[in-house]
């Protein structure tokens, strides 16, 4: 069974950093493995989870006036990127940019993709970290399996000097991985931890696109991050070579 474990967490992780350097490629950085690097290094603190939701029958009273149960609580990845993998049951809810919340629909031959807090900041807020949730299921129980992919303790987490465009200011002041990973266990689930770190520099300009006043940290950014979300969903599902490793069907 270890052995099993360690070539599913092998095989998630080269996916995890080829994902990155794709990333890498569309921000055009001469250094592809920039972000993939760090994954790859041998002090690398990543963490491999499994979760169990239990089916909550109680539940099926209060579906009809909209009351959820939440299995696990509103949050943002802190590390650089998570991969996700779970069973045919429903609960997994992406928070959009109104405050409401949308379902995921369930998929054992996929793989999901979130954008940790670490890669918004090296990013420049260029990918933002979508917060997510897990509400309990009432009929059928609901098992997960994530990759999260992390710096070194020690590495420095910065918005990257070659992605700083003419005049822009960074959005985030530095912090090493150790303390930005303290700062999460010492706060609430559901605290905007990188607001905390946000640089008091942040630029106000008028919107290239709608003409509307935004940050700064809009500049640029080539697609919104509630459907981005999505989008590197399907880059995963058109990523066949992981499922004929790890043995998956179509």
């Amino acid at each position: 069974m270890a052995s099993l474990v360690n070539d599913y967490v092998t095989a998630v992780k080269k996916m995890a950093c080829d994902i990155l350097e794709l990333l890498a490629d569309e921000l055009k950085l001469q250094q592809r493995n920039v972000f993939s690097k760090l994954l790859m290094d041998e002090e690398s603190d990543s963490v491999f989870r499994l979760n169990y939701y239990p089916p909550c029958p109680e539940l099926q009273e209060h579906e009809p006036k909209g009351r959820k149960l939440i299995g696990f609580g509103e949050h943002t990845d802190p590390q650089i990127i998570s991969v996700l993998r779970s069973n045919n049951t429903s609960g997994l809810e992406i928070s959009l940019r109104d405050g409401s919340w949308m379902s995921v629909p369930p998929d054992s031959n996929s793989f999901f993709i979130n954008v940790g807090d670490s890669l918004q900041v090296m990013t420049n807020g260029r990918f933002k970290s979508v917060k997510h949730r897990v509400v309990a299921n009432s009929v059928k129980s609901r098992m997960s399996m994530i990759y999260f992919g992390g710096p070194p303790l020690s590495e420095k987490i910065a918005p990257l000097p070659s992605l700083m465009e003419r005049e822009e200011a960074s959005l985030y002041k530095e912090f090493t991985w150790f303390e930005y990973k303290k700062s999460a266990f010492n706060s609430r689930l559901s605290d905007n931890r990188l607001g905390r770190i946000h640089s008091a520099t942040t630029h106000v300009r008028v919107d290239q696109y709608n003409g509307n006043t935004g940050l700064r940290s809009s500049l640029r950014v080539r697609f919104d991050w509630s459907w981005a979300w999505w989008a590197l969903r399907c880059i995963i599902r058109l990523y066949g070579s992981i499922k004929g490793d790890l043995g998956f069907k179509s």
